[in-house]
């Protein structure tokens, strides 16, 4: 046990040992505050996100007709441009 605090110490000690440890209670902090969670919570995420890939869906047709509008409109400007 003493060999272990020893090591620690000297550990914690150098510059590398120190963002070792950091890191370290990074990731356990991080790993705890993701243990789990409440199956209410889990289930608004998942609806959140079928709801929006559902609205993404939907908005493909307006969005490729209003980008083709914009695209015809800008080749029709360039071509009577060039014509007079």
């Amino acid at each position: 046990m003493k060999n272990k605090l020893a090591q620690l110490r000297a550990l914690s000690q150098n510059a590398a040992g120190k963002t070792a440890g950091i890191g370290a209670l990074m990731v356990a902090g991080i790993s705890a505050a993701h243990a789990e969670l409440p199956a209410e919570a889990s289930d608004a995420i998942s609806q959140v996100g079928s709801d929006g890939a559902a609205m993404i869906a939907q908005a493909w047709g307006p969005v490729v007709s209003i980008v083709g509008g914009l695209v015809l409109i800008k080749l029709f400007k360039k071509v009577v441009s060039r014509a007079t």
